[in-house]
């Protein structure tokens, strides 16, 4: 059964070409494929959701510069994360995420998001290696498996 408040969500945004879009706490088990037609959206936040994958097509989303994938179930993200040039805020907290894809842990071979923000157990990051650009980042903010960096 498709969710007609999505469909509806999403035609919305296409039709007004709009650039936000929110599709938290849909109960979404997969991304809507449609959302990829959505050249134009700088903003999607699917909070609160049970998606377990985020598909690679993610990267066809261009201009995306914030993607809240946080509260879901996700187990890992894909490589094809590196292809957001225009990301600014990734919020992946509160998933499964066993490790970060080398796209992430070795920045220097692309500029990552300003702000990249993880909430796991699993994963094991005090800082992130610089190239001669980019000063070496700490850690801005620890609690109870919660990581925070500014990129």
């Amino acid at each position: 059964m498709k969710n007609e408040l999505v469909e509806q969500l999403i035609r919305e945004v296409h039709d007004k070409n709009l650039t936000d879009l929110d599709l938290s706490k849909k109960q979404l088990t997969q991304l809507p494929l449609e959302i990829l037609e959505l050249k134009n959206l700088e903003t999607l936040s699917l909070y609160h959701n049970r998606l377990k994958i985020l598909p690679p097509e993610i990267m066809e989303l261009k201009n995306l510069k914030t993607l809240n994938i946080s509260k879901n179930k996700l187990t890992r993200l894909p490589p094809e994360i590196k292809e957001l040039k225009s990301l600014e805020l990734l919020d992946a907290g509160l998933n499964q995420l066993a490790q970060l894809p080398p796209e992430i842990k070795e920045p220097k071979k692309k500029k990552l998001p300003n702000k990249f923000r993880v909430n796991n157990e699993l994963i094991e990051i005090s800082y992130f290696n610089r190239t001669k650009n980019l000063s070496e980042k700490s850690l801005m903010n620890v609690e109870k498996s919660e990581y925070i960096y500014n990129i």
